[in-house]
């Protein structure tokens, strides 16, 4: 149902206008009728109306310039003029203001309902043409909103009521699933171009997933990895398929079809399968684990054949509690509190794990999981790079040798992350100080500012404090006073104007901040001045 307001000063005309507008359109509600230009504004703030017929000459406010008004607070709105006379300099101005088309007096019914219909048909084509560039808006975020569901099930930071808010947003159905991970290596790392074709040897293989695993089983494809491409596979419903040998399956489909049509060799790793998203990280980590053995063998590797091969072994257990803390401690601590996880971590795996080979594949995952942020945190290096890493870890024979590599690998990379955190920081210290000197009037927060620069309101607190040497409050209150000292010593403003001026509407409290930091009342200053 479309709204129409009627303007008029002629309440006979409005009421013929009602009635036509009644007889000849079900999809048309009058929802009201002004007398005057100025009523008419009024109503269209109030009712916010698709059409508008404005009678052109009207005492006071004539319905050219209310037009011109409304069009320039709501220009969606579509406007007929009424007009007594077919005068061109009349209709020439209406149509340079934005009025969509004129209606001459006295009404004719059919000349009033075809250009009504022109007017709709106007609106539903840019409804459509809008509804269009909405589907494809969303199309375009759909892989962003998938790569982010991806993340939240690697860090196991999400729970039941977002899962349905994804799967809402993205019409998917996630009866259970696992972690796929590929890996390739590129035919010559040393070549002076070597970044740009592995960055499209990926693309190749990405595009060659894209094209056949929808036909094998549904997938969402996660943020790659150095050469690494993370895919989250998944069922819709429950059924009775062996979900380990249709992985393989799936696995050695994808590995033919890749060395075919790209003419690339790649190692597949695969989790376990499981239904309780707060599992999805564990396959995730189980398919990390069995890449690093697949890159070795050079195969495909389920997660499932690595726990048979250690069998009445007890598998040691990654401290990935210890390494959900890094990660947070990478975005908001200090370069010494992550030095000391990380060296909890290494004394660890060190600690546990006896045999050389699988120290190496946790050292390997560690070194992993530091990249994965180097690359969330936006950090460039190309120093880093995981299938070299690996190769460079596999040569050492000796564990003192791994220890000193490993520790002398992180040291490098939490530099390297720390040098870019700086120079972020001194960023957003900028756009925190900008934004506060620019609004300290009004009324703002530490979480509208946190907000703001896309951090916890802690972490802003402790940057400001550091930065300024002062808190967020008392910064804000100093910015506030000395604009109020300005105002008293330059204005005849009385107190409470003076007051909501800085940012205080309770002029009582403001006196009481004001005495407190400056030790005398806003009026003993203004005297004394």
């Amino acid at each position: 149902m479309y709204k129409v307001l009627i303007v008029d000063d002629e309440i006979l005309s409005r009421y013929a206008l009602r009635t036509l507008i009644s007889k000849n359109f079900n999809n048309l509600e009058v929802v009201g009728e002004a007398e005057s230009g100025k009523q008419a504004i009024t109503l269209c703030e109030k009712f916010n109306p698709d059409i508008v017929i404005m009678d052109i000459k009207m005492p006071g406010m004539d319905g050219l310039e209310a037009s011109q008004k409304i069009l320039s607070k709501m220009p969606d709105i579509n406007i007929l003029i009424l007009t007594a006379y077919d005068y061109f300099e009349y209709i020439q101005k209406a149509m340079e203001i934005g009025i969509v088309n004129y209606l001459l007096k006295p009404i004719v019914t059919n000349d009033t309902v075809y250009k009504i219909n022109k007017v709709l048909e106007s609106i539903e084509s840019r409804g459509d043409i809008q509804k269009k560039s909405l589907e494809e808006k969303i199309e375009s975020i759909i892989p962003v909103i998938e790569k982010e569901l991806v993340n939240a099930f690697i860090e196991g930071t999400i729970d039941s009521n977002e899962i349905n808010h994804y799967m809402e947003v993205l019409q998917y159905q996630i009866y259970k699933g696992y972690f796929m991970l590929i890996s390739f290596q590129n035919d010559d790392m040393k070549h002076i171009n070597s970044s740009i074709m592995k960055r499209r040897n990926r693309e190749k293989i990405i595009n060659t997933v894209k094209r056949y695993l929808p036909f094998m089983t549904s997938f969402i494809l996660g943020t790659p990895i150095g050469n690494t491409i993370v895919l989250f596979i998944y069922q819709k419903e429950k059924n009775n398929i062996d979900t380990i040998e249709e992985s393989k399956l799936i696995a050695a489909n994808l590995r033919y079809k890749i060395r075919i049509i790209d003419k690339l060799d790649i190692y597949l790793g695969i989790g376990n399968c499981y239904k309780d998203p707060n599992n999805f990280g564990k396959s995730y980590q189980e398919s990390w684990e069995s890449l690093q053995r697949a890159i070795k063998e050079s195969t495909i590797y389920h997660y499932c054949d690595m726990e048979k091969s250690y069998k009445g072994q007890v598998l040691y257990q990654y401290p990935i509690k210890l390494e959900k803390e890094l990660t947070g401690k990478l975005k908001i601590g200090s370069k010494e509190e992550c030095l000391l996880l990380c060296e909890q971590i290494l004394e660890n795996i060190f600690h546990n794990c006896f045999n050389l080979n699988i120290l190496k594949d946790y050292l390997c995952q560690f070194i992993y999981s530091l990249k994965h942020k180097m690359i969330e945190l936006n950090v460039r290096d190309d120093m880093i790079n995981f299938t070299s890493t690996i190769s460079a870890l596999s040569s050492i024979k000796e564990s003192d040798e791994v220890k000193i590599w490993v520790y002398n690998i992180t040291n490098y990379i939490l530099d390297k992350i720390y040098e870019m955190k700086k120079q972020d920081e001194t960023q957003i210290i900028k756009d925190i100080y900008d934004y506060i000197n620019t609004n300290f009037k009004k009324d703002i927060s530490l979480n509208q500012v946190a907000d703001l620069v896309e951090l916890s309101p802690q972490y802003v607190s402790k940057l400001f404090k550091d930065k300024f040497n002062v808190n967020f409050i008392d910064y804000i209150i100093g910015l506030r006073l000395e604009s109020s000292k300005e105002l008293l010593k330059n204005t005849k403003l009385k107190i409470k104007e003076i007051s909501k001026r800085v940012g205080y509407e309770d002029s009582n409290y403001f006196c009481r901040i004001f005495k407190k930091n400056i030790g005398m009342s806003p009026k003993e200053y203004r005297h004394k001045r």
